[in-house]
């Protein structure tokens, strides 16, 4: 059975597709795994070393919605066919991708037949074929994020232990409560999870604190993932942190936050 995790933030910066790919690469070691970028900024697909001029042949997530926009009567074995040309097999993580061609979607989204649910729609003919779907998603809530809700069976979110992490943690959970309530009644968060954090700064300590205080009715997670060189310099070599620095802090405590998410499956 699949299981499919959305990462979701209301701001950049919060360490989101950082988390996704460290956690998603973790997993894959044991499970079958497929990632989706959703991004018109392409940071997943980058961070798993598929560069955007190596997809200038390729089908990507933005073959996928264009279709499914501009069709109507749905071909499922065309359908299906390309969803399956747009899977990329990294060194770690099975990969639909993206480039900026999927900003060109933005405002036909909105006029596709219900518009919200295209992306479950077109990843039921692939998750059969896995045990974990990570989408990935730009910051806020654009359509492409609530077509990752409506088909996720959870939300992980990231946040980082600051003015801005906090009142943005304040922000996404009311929208993502009222998603759930209009179109996937299922949805369950996942858990907040720690990124960037300096153990050493009262700053953070006193944020960690406030979000424990404010938010303790939702699961934490209890690793918190510390800032460190290694994890901001992984991406320009597309590699995940266990594959970059496997003896680091850091992929120590992703690895912790992996191997929750699988016990909660």
């Amino acid at each position: 059975m699949c299981k499919v995790i959305c990462t979701a933030t209301c701001k950049g910066g919060d360490g989101k597709t950082t988390s996704t790919v460290n956690i998603s690469a973790y997993i894959s070691k044991r499970k079958k795994v497929c990632v989706v970028d959703l991004d018109p900024q392409h940071s997943l697909t980058t961070h798993f070393g598929v560069r955007q001029s190596e997809l200038k042949a390729c089908k990507t997530i933005y073959d996928i919605f264009f279709y499914l926009i501009d069709h109507d009567d749905i071909d499922d074995e065309e359908l299906s066919e390309l969803v399956h040309s747009c899977v990329i097999h990294t060194s770690e993580v099975d990969l639909i991708p993206s480039t900026t061609k999927l900003a060109r979607l933005v405002k036909l989204l909105p006029s596709a037949t219900n518009c919200e649910h295209l992306l479950e729609y077109a990843l039921s003919f692939i998750k059969e074929e896995y045990e974990y779907i990570f989408l990935d998603s730009h910051s806020g809530f654009d359509l492409f994020c609530h077509n990752a809700l409506a088909c996720a069976d959870s939300v992980l979110i990231p946040v980082e232990a600051n003015i801005f992490g906090c009142e943005g943690l304040g922000e996404v959970l009311p929208i993502i409560n009222g998603l759930k309530k209009r179109m996937n009644p299922h949805l369950s968060i996942e858990g907040i999870l720690f990124t960037k954090y300096r153990a050493r700064t009262k700053n953070n300590q006193s944020f960690r604190e406030l979000v424990y205080r404010d938010f303790g009715n939702i699961h934490i997670f209890a690793p918190i993932i510390p800032e460190r060189t290694s994890v901001s310099e992984a991406p320009s070599f597309g590699m995940s942190i266990h594959e970059y620095a496997p003896n680091s802090d850091a992929a120590a405590a992703y690895a912790e936050v992996a191997e929750e998410v699988m016990s909660h499956a």
